[in-house]
């Protein structure tokens, strides 16, 4: 089948008519079809589909659900663009389009029983971007539709900067899409703590606190609100609150006051019995 890419059917305006849905909604939803015709134009066929799927959320219609059909038809996965052609059908008013899809059908469903029987492997990630390797191969990032893989096991490899790899071993039955979601578990980031002057010491407080010794000084931390104590003989101690979000490396910087350029007081002392000392 040619691969050669073609522009998804009717006009925007077409394909986003309807006055039942908020012009913000219609507003998002073309901009999703234009980014998704254009991720189709030039065969990065997981994008389009994620696209049009978003534009598909915002406004339920038919002509969406064709495009689906014909970026799955134009990246050979027959299984999936004969299921959205036959919701196409049923959605579908015009006669004539009507016979145009049951047409492609036929056509697919003869193309399905040609080739061998292939799975599919559709992969949801948090956080998305991830890269997918499948038996040591890289076939896309997540969110990954479907891709197409021969019966049996496969080794499956997701991995993304700051967060840990995972691994697992898939079994990919023919004819059927296998659907994996993971929550990706955050690798713990660098914080530096420098001070001026340096040699202060902090300590981290959490479930127990936890002395980091002199500064600078670094520690591991995950995603999460923290506590920080510095002091140093001599100067005003000083304690720092601050929130770390995934994957970020952070670097503090905390000065201290020395304890002469803090104005004296008086203090005022009471007891039950008088004349204490």
């Amino acid at each position: 089948m040619s691969r050669t890419a073609v522009v998804l059917v009717m006009a925007v305006s077409m394909l986003l008519s309807g006055t039942s849905l908020a012009q913000d909604k219609l507003s998002r939803a073309k901009e999703h079809y234009k980014r998704g015709t254009a991720f189709f134009e030039q065969k990065q066929y997981d994008q389009a589909l994620r696209e049009l799927m978003e534009a598909y959320k915002l406004d339920p219609n038919p002509v969406l659900v064709f495009n689906i059909a014909r970026v799955h038809e134009d990246k050979d996965d027959y299984y999936n663009a004969i299921k959205y052609y036959e919701s196409y059908v049923l959605m579908v008013k015009n006669r004539r389009k009507k016979r145009k899809a049951q047409r492609k059908l036929k056509k697919l469903k003869r193309l399905l029983k040609q080739q061998p029987k292939m799975g599919f492997l559709a992969i949801q990630t948090s956080p998305s971007g991830a890269t997918i390797r499948v038996d040591g191969r890289e076939v896309g990032r997540s969110p990954m539709s479907a891709n197409r893989l021969k019966p049996g096991r496969h080794d499956l490899e997701i991995s993304l900067l700051n967060f840990a790899t995972h691994r697992a071993q898939l079994l990919i039955m023919g004819g059927q899409t296998t659907q994996v979601s993971f929550q990706l578990r955050e690798m713990p980031g660098t914080i530096v703590l420098s001070t001026v002057p340096a040699g202060a010491v902090a300590t981290v407080f959490g479930k127990q606190p936890r002395s980091l010794g002199t500064c600078p000084c670094a520690f591991q931390a995950a995603a999460g609100r923290y506590k920080v104590q510095v002091s140093k003989s001599g100067f005003l101690p000083k304690i720092i609150e601050f929130e770390k979000v995934a994957g970020q490396q952070l670097r503090l910087n905390v000065s201290l006051l020395p304890m002469t350029q803090v104005g004296t007081g008086t203090l005022f002392v009471n007891s039950v019995v008088p004349g204490a000392n």
